[in-house]
């Protein structure tokens, strides 16, 4: 992968700021990165690129430029899906919370400017770009098109950078599979938690009473007469506006199984939305609702098959759990309520008596992958490990998870574990041999 210099910094033969200096390197000056390994700390950050020269240089001081690595010129043509408000000019409302009543639509050349963004909502001619460009193709054997749903994001912005690390892992794969990639934006952002819960819920139960879903039948559909199939990866608090959606009245039949997998990844979810058939109703202890009902295992009324990924090591995600359960933690009431807010991303299967649905734990997978790539496993850093053991064993509080100085301090290390759906070589290894092989056991369809 090549990177950006963005500050000036030495070259090191080892990953310590007491090596010897091989070089100097100025900003702007474009390196090849090797690999990540861990060294010195700097400024909190233990992280050290290796440069394919075999020098070292501090993370810090570069930034990944994955786009650069796209080899076929047909894979830098990617499709957005706004489910946000636009301006005059055909710009997303960035810092608008209010959720539209329609979606809109862009073929993008990447990378993704949000000065270049022209939306439309002319549905007809959006599909038909994808198909036409689909049929094009100089790899025929590109069958696959994946929708991508981000989850949650601190600030108001298009976070464009995880859809393009998402396209590069992807589709520069050996496998040669993923065709497109389709980012989905919606307004997920927020300093705090005291109303995005509700937002998400809200947005999710509006796309069906809408009648947005739609847009990805009518997609679906003809994906299918040219051999193709749409795909749907969800990632952390993209999960509750799923969850708003698969709850929000609409009927289901036959003719909803648009997504030939659902691959649902790091989920910021509770782990009784997949612990009965019902579901579950829990307190929102900072949303304007009483209650809240979680219920996603019914997802496969609308997949062929569906892939859960879980891990006990996903720091964030124990974050989540604080942040939704605060006003009961030091309470009487915390060790009697915090196991029903306890996140399906973290703790894995609980009910798997529903046909089609699997589950993949991802240390699992990383014992058996040979090759970690640049991925780096928390589990593999003994003080984060042994904090997240005691909480999961239940000797630790989740009041002791997460306050804002830790989050500040070890952001990049906790957000690309986090981000292990195309952070992780093993991840992308087991997603693309899923999407290749025949849908293992299709339920039936719904009535």
């Amino acid at each position: 992968m090549k990177g950006i210099i963005i500050k000036y910094t030495h070259l090191r033969s080892r990953p310590s700021v007491n090596a010897p200096i091989l070089a100097y390197l100025d900003i702007h000056e474009t390196v090849l990165i090797q690999d990540i390994v861990l060294g010195d700390e700097v400024d909190e950050n233990d992280e050290w690129y290796m440069l394919e020269n075999q020098g070292f240089v501090c993370s810090e001081a570069v930034k990944p430029d994955s786009l650069l690595d796209l080899k076929d010129r047909e894979d830098f043509t990617q499709y957005l899906i706004s489910y946000r408000k636009t301006n005059p000019y055909g710009k997303p409302k960035t810092d608008s919370t209010d959720i539209p009543d329609s979606l809109s639509f862009q073929r993008l050349v990447l990378p993704a400017l949000y000065e270049n963004l022209n939306l439309h909502d002319d549905v007809d001619f959006f599909v038909g770009n994808i198909i036409n460009d689909l049929q094009n193709l100089q790899n025929a054997g590109k069958r696959h098109v994946i929708l991508y749903v981000p989850g949650y994001q601190p600030l108001p912005n298009l976070s464009f950078e995880l859809w393009e690390n998402f396209v590069q892992n992807y589709m520069e794969h050996p496998g040669q599979s993923v065709a497109k990639v389709i980012f989905f934006t919606w307004p997920s952002h927020q300093l705090g938690r005291k109303t995005i819960d509700d937002r998400a819920l809200s947005a999710g139960q509006l796309f069906g009473a809408n009648r947005l879903y739609e847009v990805i039948r009518k997609l679906s559909g003809q994906l299918a007469d040219i051999g193709k199939t749409l795909n749907l990866v969800v990632h952390s608090f993209g999960h509750q506006l799923l969850n708003g959606f698969l709850n929000s009245g609409v009927t289901f039949n036959s003719s909803s199984r648009v997504f030939h997998r659902i691959f649902l990844m790091a989920p910021d979810i509770v782990e009784g939305s997949m612990a009965s058939p019902n579901g579950v109703d829990l307190t929102n202890y900072y949303g304007a609702n009483e209650k809240s009902h979680y219920n996603l295992s019914g997802i496969n009324k609308i997949a062929g098959e569906t892939h859960v990924f879980w891990d006990k090591y996903d720091y964030l995600l124990h974050v989540s759990t604080r942040k939704f359960a605060q006003k009961i933690l030091g309470t009487p009431e915390e060790e009697k309520e915090i196991p029903n807010y306890r996140n399906l991303g973290n703790y894995g299967p609980k009910y798997t008596g529903s046909p089609g649905i699997y589950y993949h734990n991802l240390q699992a997978l990383l014992a058996t992958s040979s090759d970690q790539g640049r991925f780096k496993n928390l589990y593999d850093r003994p003080k984060w490990r042994k904090r997240m053991d005691r909480l999961m064993e239940g000797k630790a509080s989740y009041l002791d998870v997460g306050d804002t100085l830790t989050l500040v301090l070890n952001n990049g290390k906790f957000a690309r574990h986090h981000r292990y759906l195309f952070t992780s070589k093993a991840v992308i290894e087991k997603v693309i041999g899923i999407l290749n092989n025949p849908v293992l056991s299709p339920p039936a369809p719904p009535v």
